[in-house]
Protein backbone atom coordinates (compact mmCIF):
# COMPACT_ATOMS: atom_id res chain seq x y z
CA UNK A 1 0.00 0.00 0.00
CA UNK A 2 1.27 3.29 -0.80
CA UNK A 3 2.15 5.20 1.93
CA UNK A 4 -0.36 8.54 1.42
CA UNK A 5 -3.28 5.77 1.01
CA UNK A 6 -1.78 4.00 4.38
CA UNK A 7 -1.88 7.38 5.93
CA UNK A 8 -5.29 8.21 4.83
CA UNK A 9 -6.73 5.00 6.08
CA UNK A 10 -4.94 5.02 9.29
CA UNK A 11 -6.40 8.65 9.75
CA UNK A 12 -9.93 7.59 8.90
CA UNK A 13 -9.42 4.40 11.38
CA UNK A 14 -8.58 6.57 14.01
CA UNK A 15 -11.72 8.95 13.98
CA UNK A 16 -13.72 6.15 13.79
CA UNK A 17 -12.09 5.23 16.81
CA UNK A 18 -12.53 8.37 18.55
CA UNK A 19 -15.90 9.17 17.84
CA UNK A 20 -17.01 5.23 17.81
CA UNK A 21 -18.23 5.67 14.27
CA UNK A 22 -18.37 2.63 11.28
CA UNK A 23 -15.85 4.04 8.69
CA UNK A 24 -19.03 3.45 6.48
CA UNK A 25 -20.77 6.26 8.19
CA UNK A 26 -17.79 8.52 7.89
CA UNK A 27 -17.49 7.98 4.41
CA UNK A 28 -21.15 8.10 4.13
CA UNK A 29 -21.50 11.95 5.99
CA UNK A 30 -18.23 12.45 3.55
CA UNK A 31 -20.33 12.10 0.57
CA UNK A 32 -23.42 14.20 1.64
CA UNK A 33 -20.98 17.29 2.46
CA UNK A 34 -19.05 17.03 -0.74
CA UNK A 35 -22.43 17.05 -2.26
CA UNK A 36 -24.38 19.85 0.07
CA UNK A 37 -21.30 22.08 -0.91
CA UNK A 38 -21.42 21.66 -4.67
CA UNK A 39 -22.97 24.97 -6.05
CA UNK A 40 -26.65 24.23 -7.29
CA UNK A 41 -26.92 27.60 -9.15
CA UNK A 42 -29.94 28.51 -6.82
CA UNK A 43 -30.22 30.38 -3.16
CA UNK A 44 -30.51 28.76 0.03
CA UNK A 45 -32.98 30.54 2.93
CA UNK A 46 -30.45 30.70 6.41
CA UNK A 47 -31.52 30.90 9.13
CA UNK A 48 -29.90 31.71 12.44
CA UNK A 49 -29.40 29.71 15.66
CA UNK A 50 -30.74 31.71 18.62
CA UNK A 51 -28.09 29.98 21.14
CA UNK A 52 -24.95 29.19 19.92
CA UNK A 53 -23.13 25.39 20.31
CA UNK A 54 -20.92 24.84 23.26
CA UNK A 55 -17.72 25.54 21.55
CA UNK A 56 -15.51 22.13 22.74
CA UNK A 57 -12.27 21.35 21.60
CA UNK A 58 -10.92 17.81 19.70
CA UNK A 59 -7.24 17.25 19.76
CA UNK A 60 -6.34 15.16 16.30
CA UNK A 61 -2.36 13.42 16.70
CA UNK A 62 -1.92 12.20 12.98
CA UNK A 63 2.11 11.00 13.42
CA UNK A 64 3.97 13.71 14.60
CA UNK A 65 1.58 16.90 14.17
CA UNK A 66 -0.75 17.84 17.18
CA UNK A 67 -4.09 19.71 15.92
CA UNK A 68 -6.30 21.09 18.30
CA UNK A 69 -9.24 23.16 16.90
CA UNK A 70 -12.45 23.70 17.86
CA UNK A 71 -15.14 20.73 17.05
CA UNK A 72 -17.60 23.53 15.06
CA UNK A 73 -14.37 23.59 12.54
CA UNK A 74 -14.40 19.98 12.13
CA UNK A 75 -17.10 19.96 9.11
CA UNK A 76 -14.78 22.43 7.29
CA UNK A 77 -11.66 20.10 8.13
CA UNK A 78 -13.66 17.55 6.91
CA UNK A 79 -14.01 19.03 3.88
CA UNK A 80 -10.54 19.72 3.50
CA UNK A 81 -9.21 17.09 4.00
CA UNK A 82 -11.48 15.43 1.31
CA UNK A 83 -10.83 18.65 -0.94
CA UNK A 84 -6.66 17.18 -0.58
CA UNK A 85 -7.37 13.40 -1.32
CA UNK A 86 -6.78 12.25 2.46
CA UNK A 87 -10.20 10.72 3.56
CA UNK A 88 -10.11 8.23 1.21
CA UNK A 89 -8.15 4.38 0.18
CA UNK A 90 -7.66 4.69 -3.10
CA UNK A 91 -7.41 1.14 -3.26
Amino acid sequence: MHTTEAKRKTIQQWFCQQFDLNVHTLHYWIRQLKDEAKPKGEFIQLTRETAAPRDQSIALKVGHANITISILQLPSLLLELDRAGLLYDQA
